[in-house]
C-alpha cells in the first residue's frame, strides 16, 4: 500500500555500496560507498596479527562516503 512518504522530503533513504542499480531506481538511491580493497587489505591483515599473537583483533574504522543521489537530503540533528 502506497503510505504518501515523500522522499527525501520527509525521509532520507540509504542503500550500501554504491550499485549501479540504484541510480535506475525512482528516486535514485543514495548510497553508503566504503573502499572494499581497503576493508579487505585490513581484515587479512587483523587476522595475521590475531594469528600470531593470539590477540583480539579490536576494531578497525575505515573511512565511507555518501553517494548523493534524489533520495537523501542533509538535515540539521535535534
Amino acid at each position: 500500500a502506497k503510505r504518501k512518504i515523500h522522499v527525501p522530503e520527509q525521509v532520507s533513504v540509504l542503500g550500501c555500496f554504491a550499485l549501479e542499480l540504484g541510480a535506475k531506481c525512482k528516486p535514485s538511491l543514495s548510497s553508503m560507498a566504503v573502499d572494499a580493497r581497503e576493508i579487505g587489505r585490513r581484515a587479512v591483515r587483523l587476522i595475521a596479527n590475531s594469528a600470531l599473537s593470539n590477540a583480539p583483533s579490536g576494531i578497525e574504522k575505515t573511512p565511507f562516503y555518501i553517494l548523493e543521489r534524489d533520495s537523501f537530503k542533509w538535515r540539521e540533528s535535534n
